[in-house]
Order: structure tokens, then sequence, then C-alpha cells
């Protein structure tokens, strides 16, 4: 009991002796934004396929890195710039609105006439519903693969 009251004791000194402040005397201050270094990757998004989903899967593909700050389209044929290679087939050669059958292979070309480096593939089947969502996770994984393998492009492209 007497270990407890010193405690006790001990605390309260502490308390007494710590600065008041009040909360309306101190205005809460805004962080300071964070400078981001400006990004502008170079990609190239390439389609083989004649289904229409599939069309409509890599026009929303080209459609979200067009307006996308992060991403170029403007790299000439001996630059370095990282691929998205979607090849798409429908899935009932009979029902083609049905649903289609894709690959998305992302490859890293430092020219056209060099061999490309493969990064990572995926493949799946998907109906016209899925192609907003797809699109956006393809986009995304795109986005994870070129922070991870950024250093692949020269300083200046960085």
């Amino acid at each position: 009991m007497k270990f407890s009251l010193i405690i006790s004791a001990a605390a309260a000194a502490l308390l007494m002796a710590a600065p008041v402040c009040s909360m309306a005397d101190e205005q809460p201050q805004a962080p300071a934004p964070i400078k981001m270094a400006a990004r502008q990757t170079p990609l190239t998004v390439q389609f083989d396929g004649m289904d229409a989903i599939g069309s409509r899967l890599s026009a929303s593909l080209k459609e979200i890195f067009g307006s996308n700050d992060l991403f170029t389209n403007d790299a000439g044929p001996d630059s370095p710039k990282f691929i998205v290679m979607l090849s798409t087939v429908s899935e009932f050669t009979g029902r083609p609105g049905v649903g289609s059958a894709y690959a998305v292979t992302w490859v890293f070309s430092q020219k056209d006439s060099a061999l490309k480096l493969y990064l990572d593939g995926q493949v799946g089947v998907l109906t016209a519903d899925q192609i907003p969502d797809l699109a956006a996770r393809l986009a995304e994984k795109t986005d994870t693969l070129i922070e991870r393998y950024r250093y692949m492009l020269p300083k200046k492209e960085q």
C-alpha cells in the first residue's frame, strides 16, 4: 500500500509541474504538401485479337493510360519503354459476344530491334460486364510492375 502511494504522489508531482496549455490557444498546423517528382513513363499497349470484347478491353486500357499523366505514348522506335501486350480470342466461336479469353504479357524494350525482357504475365476469361474492372486491375498491375522495374530506364527518363 505504501509503495502505490509513493508512485501516486510522484505521478501527481509530475502532472503539477507540467505546463498547462489550452486547446483554444493552439491552431492546428496543416502538414506541408509532399513534392512528388514528375513521372512520365513511356508505355505502349499492343493488341492482337479479333473479338469485340477484347477490342473493348484494349480500348479501355489505352484510354486509362492515355488520360493519366504518369504515362506517355510518344516514345520512338529506338527508345526504351514498357509494353503491355494484350491478346484475346472469343471464348465460344459460335457465340462471340458471350466471353473472351485473354492473355496479358508485360515486357520491357530497350529498342524495337532488341530482344524484349519478360516482366510478368496473366491469363483469364472475361465477359463484357467485367471490362471496366479488369482494365482497372491491369492498369494497377502495370503501374506496380513499372515501379518495380523502373531502374531499367535510363536515368534521364526517370
